[in-house]
């Protein structure tokens, strides 16, 4: 019989033994127990908690399913498994889900900063274009006339919190740094990182001090873009004035 057979004969036998132990827990009396809706229930969910072993075996780096092809007692060492993780099951079944959420979520924060990281030390060299007046065509940037630009003064301080993150030693920035850097107020500061955020130029980690902000790809290609165009003239002189 193949060994992946015999682990799910295992699983399941072991699942519905710890749902019987479950119910016997609960339930002192065995008296017509198959007209119990609760035997049922134990039963079904000491099976489900069974099934998820291999996934909480995984979660720890575990081999045991492997190496016990090879060593055959390492199979009741899995039907243990199954059967207090199903004796157990409401408990073993949230603490595998709390487990396995919070996991994602490193996951994704360690995605976020590596991005973060690998962004900083990439060189970009994209050309972008911006629409005029809602133009069918688009004209490159660099050479739009100042005249036929729509200045708008908020621009500027999107550019002075981008640079802020951009220019720093600092991968990840606090709301306070930001704002000591740009001179503009924390409460302003948060509701431009809100609207860059919004637009994909920023983003945001949970770090050990805390919450801090990175410049994300489109951050760096909307400022390589700025710098290449007749609206960075425009903007320094807004932000010297």
């Amino acid at each position: 019989m193949d060994h992946w057979i015999i682990i799910i004969i295992i699983i399941m036998l072991s699942g519905l033994i710890g749902g019987v132990v479950n119910y016997l827990l609960v339930n002192k009396s065995f008296n017509k127990f198959y007209k119990e809706r609760e035997f049922y229930k134990s039963l079904f969910i000491g099976l489900s908690a069974s099934l998820l072993v291999p996934l909480f075996l995984n979660t720890i780096s575990s081999d045991l399913l492997e190496k016990s092809e090879e060593n055959i007692y390492d199979l009741f060492i899995i039907s243990g498994f199954c059967i207090i993780a199903s004796i157990y099951s409401k408990n073993f079944i949230q603490t595998l889900s709390d487990k396995i959420i919070k996991l994602n979520e490193k996951v994704e924060n360690v995605k976020k900063e590596v991005n973060a990281l690998a962004d900083n030390e990439t060189e970009n060299e994209s050309h972008l274009v911006r629409k005029i007046d809602n133009r069918d065509g688009a004209v490159p940037a660099e050479d739009i006339p100042d005249d036929q630009i729509n200045f708008n003064e908020n621009d500027s301080e999107n550019i002075k919190v981008l640079k802020a993150l951009a220019e720093s030693k600092y991968t990840f920035r606090s709301l306070q740094g930001i704002s000591k850097e740009t001179g503009l107020n924390e409460s302003d500061v948060n509701i431009l990182i809100n609207k860059l955020s919004g637009d994909g130029f920023i983003d945001q980690s949970l770090r050990s001090q805390g919450i801090r902000f990175f410049i994300t790809n489109s951050g760096r290609e909307y400022l390589s873009w700025y710098n290449k165009t007749s609206y960075a003239h425009l903007f320094e002189k807004h932000i010297n004035k």
